[in-house]
């Protein structure tokens, strides 16, 4: 390690536990076996990362797919709606046209009537 080989690093060791007794010696094995797994733990978090990344991306594609579909779905209620008041629009615009035509035409008679009306007092109360 560092630029120093196994052997050199084995004295230094040994030159260490000498001088500091109450550190235990550790196994290779022990340190072995602890790096494996650190290293499985450490790859395990990296797939459950991975895996919430994913259900972010798809949680996120869902919320925009929600999000269009509300949008068609008011556009589709907007658009509706808009039928709806212009056919009610167009009822009561003809129904207007109706009333007025009606109108017309009736304004006349009632006048007329009034009219006969009005002479034929006049005629009786000549005669």
């Amino acid at each position: 390690m560092f630029g120093i080989s196994s052997r050199e690093f084995e004295n230094q060791r040994q030159i260490n536990f000498s001088l500091n007794p109450e550190i235990p010696e550790v196994d290779n094995e022990d340190v072995t076996s602890y790096l494996f797994n650190l290293t499985e733990l450490y790859t395990n978090v990296q797939k459950i990362d991975e895996s919430h990344q994913r259900d972010a991306v798809l949680y996120y594609k869902l919320i925009n797919r929600m999000k269009l579909a509300n949008l068609l779905e008011l556009q589709t209620l907007k658009t509706a709606a808009l039928s709806v008041v212009r056919h009610h629009s167009n009822e009561v615009g003809q129904s207007l046209e109706h009333f007025n035509r009606t109108l017309v035409i009736n304004s006349g008679t009632p006048k007329r009537d009034t009219q006969q009306a009005i002479n034929a007092e006049s005629t009786v109360s000549a005669v």
